[in-house]
Formats: structure tokens, C-alpha cells, sequence
């Protein structure tokens, strides 16, 4: 165990590779870029309190199901990327989302959002802004092969559909920016 930086009450955890469970301190209100990277993880407690997670947390890990605890505000970059990660829960708390939360994570099913969080939404497991204009995460193994962007959206995240398992055609009905990446419909 190896704790990044004891003032900001952040944690971090290194060499740990066949960890399959963490006990997180009730103190702990921070956990730091790649914590649990490339563990086994597959189950959790104690992270009632974190409300910041930083990039790459959960890369990797074998967890099947994830909800953010209510005190959670932002969620770092690429957090679950290449992880086995079927189901996110957003709480009605988080005020920033990252580039990349369903990166590479090719068993995503659904992003659930709660219907009082201000800034995001999630319409049949499709994470958006609150008004609905910005795409941000299309799950990659989300039934269905067909999808139709909401007119709303003007613009696709550079990680907005990535690594489809099912998904074939995309249409679009109105004008929308998709952002330059190379991997930004990486179906």
C-alpha cells in the first residue's frame, strides 16, 4: 500500500496485482491516478467519502458493476479503461465527468445516471451533458445495432463510441462536431 499524498488524503496502491478486494479508510477522500490499475479487483468498500477519482483508476481491474459513492464531484480520465466493468452509477453529486469513461471498456453495458444530478443524464444507458448537446459515452457492449444521435447533440466526445461489440450503423439527424481523434468511432 502505498499512499500518494497524505495531506490530500489521497490513495494509491502499486504493485498489488492479484488484489481482488479493497477496504477503503473512511478518511479517504481522494484516490489517486491508476490506484487499482491492473488489479484483480473485483469487489469494494468503505469509499463513501471519495469525491474526487483520479485517471486510470479501475484500468484493468475485473470489476463487473460500479456506482460512484454520493459524495463523488469529479471522475477522472480513462477510468475504466480495458477493465471488465459491465454497469456505472453516476450519483446525483458528480459535477465532472472526463474524457473517456467507457474507454476501452468493451463490457460496458450501461451508464445509469441519477435523475437529480444537474449536469449529465443517461437515456437508455447513453451518457450525455444535462441539456442533452454533448454525446459522451456510448456504451461498447450495448444491445442494439442501430443507434440515431439525438438531435440535440452538437457535438460527440473524442471517446463517445469506442470499441462497439454490436453496434453497426450510426445516424445522425442533425449537424453534430464529432472531436478529432483517431479512435472517435472506433467501432
Amino acid at each position: 500500500l502505498h499512499l500518494c499524498d497524505r495531506r490530500q488524503r489521497q490513495m494509491c496502491i502499486r504493485d498489488s496485482y492479484n488484489m481482488t478486494k479493497v477496504t477503503v479508510a473512511s478518511t479517504v477522500t481522494s484516490i489517486g491516478d491508476g490506484a487499482f490499475a491492473d488489479t484483480k479487483l473485483q469487489s469494494y468498500t468503505g469509499m463513501e467519502r471519495v469525491k474526487t477519482f483520479g485517471d486510470y483508476v479501475f484500468q484493468g481491474t475485473d470489476l463487473d458493476d460500479f456506482e460512484f459513492p454520493g459524495a463523488t464531484t469529479e471522475i477522472g480520465n480513462y477510468i475504466f479503461y480495458n477493465s471488465s466493468v459491465k454497469r456505472i452509477v453516476i450519483p446525483k453529486s458528480v459535477t465532472t465527468i472526463k474524457d473517456g469513461i467507457g474507454y476501452k471498456a468493451e463490457n460496458l453495458e450501461k451508464i445509469e445516471v441519477s435523475s437529480n444530478n444537474k449536469n449529465y443524464v443517461a437515456e437508455n444507458y447513453v451518457l450525455y451533458n444535462k441539456n442533452k448537446t454533448i454525446l459522451e459515452s456510448y456504451p461498447a457492449a450495448k444491445t442494439g445495432t442501430e443507434f440515431t444521435i439525438p438531435s440535440t447533440v452538437k457535438t460527440v466526445t473524442a471517446y463517445g463510441f469506442s470499441y462497439g461489440k454490436n453496434l453497426k450503423k450510426i445516424t445522425t439527424v442533425s449537424y453534430t462536431h464529432l472531436r478529432a481523434h483517431e479512435t472517435s468511432l472506433h467501432l
